[in-house]
């Protein structure tokens, strides 16, 4: 079955004009609902799109705890990844004398590199546990209303 998620739907869950906003600014046929995917809701994360309001106002309580805890999960998996690389880059910074910006620059490049490999990372996670829990949530209101 389709799922989808429409503008509204967002104005009969009082969504703020910001987030309807932003929600028409991504997906052109919002009108018509929107099909939660993976890619969907990554383009929505990157957007600023306010998941976490949506996923507290559609997720049933089991499936949002569990979206909760791998969405935690992600971004400790991110942390562990990003905090060294940074730490690498500040100890450059004070053992490269500042006259060679170039290694200063180079060091940096390495490290946006790193961190924008964990935070691609932790997007996917995070998106596909959303959607794993809006369909889940949804498979269980589905039931209810039979």
């Amino acid at each position: 079955m389709r799922r989808t998620i429409s503008t509204l739907d967002l104005v009969r869950l009082e969504a703020c004009a910001t987030e309807i906003r932003i929600f028409r600014g991504i997906f052109d046929e919002a009108n018509d609902g929107v099909e939660v995917t993976v890619d969907n809701v990554l383009k929505a994360m990157k957007a600023g799109l306010d998941l976490h309001w949506l996923a507290r106002s559609l997720f049933m309580t089991p499936a949002h705890i569990v979206y909760l805890r791998i969405k935690n999960q992600a971004w400790k998996a991110y942390i562990a990844v990003q905090r060294p690389a940074w730490d690498e880059y500040e100890r450059l910074l004070t053992t490269i004398p500042k006259a060679s910006r170039w290694a200063i620059g180079v060091g940096k490049a390495a490290y946006n590199r790193i961190e924008y490999a964990a935070v691609e990372k932790c997007y996917l996670a995070e998106a596909t546990a959303w959607v794993a829990a809006y369909e889940a949530s949804a498979e269980v209101a589905g039931k209810g209303a039979e």
